[in-house]
Formats: structure tokens, sequence, C-alpha cells
């Protein structure tokens, strides 16, 4: 990570990691301009939370300047703002909570794969005015499957379940803790899906990928870490 300008170094002692998180992200990505998008996990205790727009930016020490999000940089003496971001680019992972989705067998589902939403801050209207800190919108689900799902008939069905209830509310799913090729190529016919996990993410050898690649069957060519099964 780059170094942070003197103001910025020192977060909150109070504050969340996720803002940490949000704050060397943003000074990484703010002046390549690349588009990348970024997400982060916002885990709290939903219980007496309100979840809204408005109390994720306190929290989270961001503002929403029009379509852009911005990391609050407190009192700076030259007058500078915190880095922004476009706001359609960040999406917090946050547990369920019947507030911004009241589904009961999504919410069953919070046990067996620890299901939960994925949302972002957006700006919109009122009579015609914006809101200073928008609106959360739910824009998909996350999940973390139990080690050897695909060999687990039991959850087979849970997991058929939790798909379709996503598939009924045109929610794309995150998969994460994918850390066996055998549970990522069960799942990888089922669209919709994106996976993330170690397996995915760390470098391996020329032998090790052929064979990770083979296990994909003739479809070795759709192949593409991070994307979506088609």
């Amino acid at each position: 990570m780059p170094d942070l300008p003197p103001d910025q170094s020192f977060p909150r002692l109070d504050s969340h990691p996720a803002e940490h998180e949000l704050q060397h992200a943003l000074h990484l990505f703010r002046q390549g301009n690349q588009g990348i998008p970024l997400s982060l996990t916002y885990a709290r205790d939903t219980a007496g939370f309100p979840w809204s727009a408005q109390s994720l930016c306190a929290e989270l020490n961001l503002a929403l300047d029009k379509n852009h999000l911005r990391l609050q940089s407190g009192q700076a003496e030259d007058g500078a703002t915190g880095p922004s971001y476009p706001a359609s680019l960040v999406t917090l992972n946050i547990p369920m909570t019947w507030d911004l989705l009241p589904d009961a067998e999504l919410h069953k589902s919070r046990h067996d794969f620890n299901t939960g939403l994925r949302v972002r801050i957006s700006p919109t209207l009122v009579e015609g005015r914006p809101v200073p800190h928008g609106v959360l919108r739910v824009v998909g689900l996350h999940l973390k499957i139990p080690e050897r799902l695909s060999t687990h008939p039991m959850l087979h069905g849970r997991f058929f379940t939790l798909l379709q209830r996503a598939q009924a509310f045109k929610l794309p799913v995150l998969v994460m803790g994918i850390n066996d090729a055998t549970d990522f190529h069960w799942m990888r016919s089922f669209p919709n899906l994106t996976f993330q996990g170690d397996l995915l993410s760390t470098r391996i050898g020329a032998d090790s990928l052929e064979l990770l690649l083979t296990m994909g069957g003739d479809r070795w060519r759709d192949f593409k870490v991070g994307g979506r099964a088609r």
C-alpha cells in the first residue's frame, strides 16, 4: 500500500476496520482511474443498528458527493478534500438484515452458509432534490460454503433453495471461501455466481494449473479467475 498523507495516516481510534481498508483502497486506486470494483466486508452486530446510507456513511467516515463516495479527511489546513471513488464500484458485504430484505428462506440460510447482503450507497432524489447520503441498495448476496459442500448431499437442497430465492429477487451471489477445487467445479454450472477464495487467489505452478483446468472437463477454456459461470 502507498504511504498515506500526513493528515490521514492515523485513522480514528474508534473507527471500524472496514474504514481502514476503504481508506487504503481509495488512496491506492484513486489516481489510476482503473475502474476497479472494490468489495469490503462490514461485519457488524445487526441488533439495533439502523441500516441506512446515512448510518453507514457516519460509521465509515464517508460522504456522498454526486455519484462518488468521498472519504472525509477532517480539517486539513490546506483545504484539501479526501479521496473519492465511484459509488457504483464500492460494494459492502454486510450481515443479513430483515430491514433490507425481509425473506424467511434467506434468513434461514444464515446458519448453513453464513449468508449476507451486498449493498451499495447510491445517489437518489426526493421531490427532485438529491438526498445528502443517498440510499442503501441491495445489489446481491454473499455466502461462505462449508468445506467439501459437494460431498454433502443433505446440504445440496438447502443450497439450491438459497440460489432459487436469490434468483427470485434477481440478486447475483458471491460465493466466498472457495478453497477446494472439487467444490469449485461442482458450483461452476450454476448461473449468476461469482467466486472468491484462496483457491483462486494463490499463485500455483503450471502443473497444478493444468490439473485445475482439466477438472473442468471440455469447458476448461471458459475458466476465468473471478468470472461468472455461464
